[in-house]
């Protein structure tokens, strides 16, 4: 895989505590038919906590770039984001539609330097993305789907109250089971070596890490994503740093 290939790996087989977060693979495209929640129709999704600097619109070109916006929408969306769109920027010049904060996720992949062949990784394998006002069981934020009804990928209520680091990282996993990357062994990969989707969202959170015009806020939120995951997302633990991909 064109991402792999760091030194210094060393894993212990010590099982790690479950967090509710997660995202993974499954085989049954889900009918959802819930109601548009008062977040969606307001265009209000509380910026509050979750590092509202980093959705601010100088990091959302697209708003006055439709040409950015097209390109941004081959990334993956599918076409049904119109009920979660509407109210994309509020007073205060902060992305907070579902739509927005997903094409902001995606702006960050394809147009930030060093970032370049992870959007050429989504292109070559990303399913439909679907965006649902709702959750698929709690704690969920996407789950990817291949099967005989169809392939798609979901992203729930939780991925968009979470920053725009975090979403990108997400994506990022769930195009990795698109790609055919194994599936959890419950909510964890079972390896580091094994090669699974939580190591390809913290291959993605080390770059942006240390990816070139990125603010100091922007790499907080990748180091702290970085450390969840890895302290939390491997049934064999492992013991790498952010400094191991330096």
């Amino acid at each position: 895989m064109v991402f792999q290939g760091f030194s210094r790996v060393r894993t212990a087989a010590t099982a790690q505590m479950l967090l509710t977060l997660g995202a993974g693979c499954g085989s049954e495209l889900p009918e959802y038919s819930g109601p548009l929640c008062e977040k969606a129709a307001s265009g209000d999704w509380s910026p509050a906590g979750m590092r509202a600097e980093l959705d601010h619109v100088d990091y959302a070109k697209w708003i006055d770039d439709p040409e950015l916006e097209a390109q941004l929408l081959t990334y993956g969306m599918d076409d049904q984001w119109e009920h979660l769109s509407g109210n994309d920027v509020n007073e205060d010049g902060i992305v907070v539609s579902p739509y927005g904060k997903t094409l902001n996720a995606y702006q960050l992949i394809v147009t930030t330097p060093d970032l370049e062949g992870w959007g050429d990784y989504i292109r070559q394998h990303t399913y439909p993305v679907h965006g649902s006002c709702g959750q698929m069981k709690p704690g969920v934020v996407a789950h990817t789907y291949s099967g005989r009804s169809g392939h798609r990928t979901d992203v729930f209520e939780l991925f968009y109250d979470r920053n725009v680091v975090s979403r990108a990282g997400f994506l990022i996993h769930e195009v990795g089971h698109a790609a055919g990357l194994p599936c959890h062994v419950g909510e964890q990969d079972r390896s580091w070596d094994e090669g699974g989707a939580y190591r390809l969202q913290l291959e993605f959170l080390a770059a942006v890490y240390y990816a070139e015009g990125l603010s100091e806020a922007h790499r907080e939120a990748a180091r702290t994503e970085f450390t969840r995951i890895m302290r939390n997302k491997f049934v064999e633990a492992s013991e790498l740093t952010l400094q191991d991909f330096e």
